[in-house]
């Protein structure tokens, strides 16, 4: 029975799957570090999340999710 990849391929797959683990790692190390700043700067849940939505591409309700994930008092 043939393989479905070739290595080539599969190491591709693999570096691909990889690259993009860590940009995902990085987008969340980014929010959280943008909400922290901006908590600590006394600016509102509501604002923080708009910014969110705008500087991360992100839809409304994912940026308040993600100010509810990472605001820390």
């Amino acid at each position: 029975m043939g393989l479905l990849f070739d290595d080539e391929t599969i190491r591709e797959i693999h570096d691909y799957n990889v690259a993009k683990e860590a940009r995902q790692e990085g987008l969340e190390k980014g929010i959280d570090a943008m909400v922290s700043t901006l908590r600590d700067l006394s600016i509102d849940r509501t604002t923080i999340a708009q910014t969110l939505a705008a500087k991360f591409d992100l839809l409304p309700n994912v940026a308040e999710e993600k100010v509810a994930q990472y605001w820390v008092q």
